[in-house]
């Protein structure tokens, strides 16, 4: 923030200094400021519009702007002189309709930067007919672990960095019409089984080409030694996403 902006907004700055809303807020986020990103998200298209929306500095401007959506100058310059409580006290519903504001910014950074963690980009419309198709997944082909999976959000979901299992592991790979059929070893299969045992609330997704093609729930989906994944992309294309990933099967 520019000296002459800390100039206009003082009366802003200080109200947030005596509520403690600027260092709560900056703890809950801590995770997700820039200094403490994964560096591997820096290397990634989305990561300078969240550094630009999301710097401390655009963080404070933002939470003067919720602030001043709820209180009047004539207020915040009354409150210099006021103790948190007394500040509290003068409109309590006020106050609480400000924390609401405060708790949706949360949620918005919290899911951007899942999104840029996970590596995904939205460059689409959504569409509950193809759901995955308004946004790629900027990770290698492969089987990963994913949480946050909701159907009618996909974009939110959280994907590690690493495939549990990478396609140099993968015995074979077809697409028949709309399913994907992939032949695993033995301990890949066992490691698939696991995994659903002990972490049953976290999904498989196969990515292919930077594209989610479907999800995977349980080992319903594993038959013998192939796991069979249907998928809601039309045929045409889950043929080319397979053809592209059989020269890294070794």
């Amino acid at each position: 923030m520019s000296d002459i902006q800390k100039s206009e907004n003082g009366d802003a700055t200080k109200f947030l200094e005596t509520m403690g809303v600027s260092e709560q807020f900056f703890e809950a986020i801590d995770a997700y400021r820039l200094e403490n990103l994964p560096e591997y998200t820096r290397n990634t298209e989305t990561f300078a519009g969240y550094q630009l929306k999301y710097a401390d500095t655009a963080i404070e401007e933002r939470l003067i702007e919720l602030l001043k959506k709820i209180y009047q100058e004539a207020e915040l310059q009354k409150f210099k002189d006021m103790d948190a409580d007394s500040i509290y006290e003068y409109d309590k519903l006020k106050f609480k309709s400000f924390e609401k504001l405060i708790e949706d910014f949360y949620d918005e950074i919290y899911l951007e930067a899942n999104r840029l963690l996970s590596g995904v980009q939205i460059n689409g419309t959504p569409n509950q007919t193809r759901p995955f198709e308004f946004f790629t997944v900027n990770r290698p082909n492969g089987l990963y672990i994913v949480k946050a999976f909701d159907s009618f959000m996909p974009q939110n979901i959280q994907i590690k960095q690493e495939a549990l299992i990478k396609p140099a592991q993968f015995l074979s790979i077809e697409a028949i019409d709309q399913e994907i059929r992939i032949t695993l070893s033995a301990p890949d299969q066992e490691l698939i089984s696991r995994h659903f045992l002990t972490n049953p609330d976290e999904p498989l997704a196969l990515l292919l080409k930077q594209r989610i093609i479907n999800i995977v729930r349980d080992t319903a989906n594993l038959q013998n030694n192939v796991l069979i994944i249907w998928s809601p992309w039309p045929a045409s294309e889950l043929y080319d996403m397979t053809k592209s990933v059989k020269n890294e099967i070794h």
